[in-house]
């Protein structure tokens, strides 16, 4: 029973060679093969033939392909030896232009097909990065302003867009909103509620300082102690309606 069980062996382990060194799929891709290609084929020999020749194993790409931009990210160190990636590519430097397409794309050229430059609006909060929003971005998306407050916090942005040396007219105000369309009027408060009450208490101190900012210091504590004592429906609870119906 043993001189079987190793007979067996032995012909288990002389088949898994075989198939090791014959398999396409097992070879390295190195481009270092006796074949001078190594893709996917091992040669022991040059003068045995392999079951499955290069030539099959790897279809010729077609010429009339656009060149496409290196977007491997390099790598450089920090002084402090740390290694870091260098941002790729720009979006514009990889999106190709009509031109560029293939032959049997021909139709659509001399249309417009991609922009050239991707509209950025920045959501930010904070005094410094409203003013960093008002110099560098294409628009601004305010969050959580209650209505009362569109005027007090639209016209210190629109100030800094001028202090940039930049027009009003071209860096839009768009503030994310939701239409809900529903029967359940409390259901959709509740909503609202549970939503800012989320990030009050446990997205940490960002959008709490903003509540602070915007003079409801004394609501925003309340919703963390709520949500401490009493979970989520606590906080969500413990804003008050007519500020919930201001968002």
């Amino acid at each position: 029973m043993t001189r079987a069980f190793l007979a067996l062996a032995l012909l288990g382990a002389l088949a898994a060679s075989l198939w090791l060194l014959w398999s396409p799929s097992a070879a390295p891709d190195d481009g270092a093969g006796p074949s001078g290609g190594g893709r996917g084929v091992v040669q022991p020999d040059r003068d045995v033939p392999t079951p499955l020749s290069e030539e099959a194993s790897t279809p010729a790409l077609p010429s009339a392909l656009p060149a496409t931009p290196d977007i491997a990210e390099p790598r450089r160190l920090t002084p402090e030896g740390i290694e870091v990636g260098v941002p790729p590519p720009s979006l514009e430097a990889l999106v190709p232009t009509a031109e560029d397409l293939p032959g049997h794309l021909s139709p659509v050229r001399g249309m417009n097909l991609p922009r050239k430059h991707i509209p950025i609006h920045i959501a930010s909060i904070t005094p410094k990065s409203q003013q960093q929003t008002a110099e560098i971005a294409d628009g601004w998306f305010p969050i959580f302003a209650p209505r009362e407050q569109w005027d007090t916090q639209v016209k210190p942005f629109q100030d800094a867009v001028k202090a940039a040396g930049r027009n009003i007219e071209d860096v839009p105000i768009n503030s994310a909103a939701a239409v809900r369309v529903t029967d359940d009027v409390e259901g959709g408060y509740r909503s609202r509620a549970s939503g800012a009450a989320f990030y009050i208490a446990r997205m940490g101190d960002f959008y709490y300082e903003h509540f602070n900012r915007m003079g409801f210091a004394d609501e925003a504590n309340a919703v963390r102690r709520a949500w401490a004592d009493g979970g989520s429906a606590a906080g969500a609870a413990a804003l008050p309606r007519d500020l919930v119906e201001e968002l």
